[in-house]
């Protein structure tokens, strides 16, 4: 594992799978899911929201719906 942290609060993590991890300052975090080749984007809302490899995108809210694209 690898771990860059930049003085704007930016952290990035670099796993031994390949997965990658970034953290922002304004607290969302992209987690890259190097196998499944799909990227989750979680908001400090709550928002997650998820693209996978076929370009489908799936937002799951805070309340629990989910919205498929």
């Amino acid at each position: 594992m690898k771990r860059e942290s930049f003085p704007d609060g930016y952290t990035i993590v670099y796993f031994n799978n390949n997965d990658i991890k970034q953290t922002f300052p304004d607290q969302k975090v992209v987690y890259y899911f190097a196998e499944a080749k799909t990227t989750q984007s979680t908001f400090p809302d709550g928002l997650q929201v998820f693209k996978f490899a076929n370009n489908q995108i799936e937002k799951h809210y805070p309340d629990g719906t989910k919205e498929i694209m």
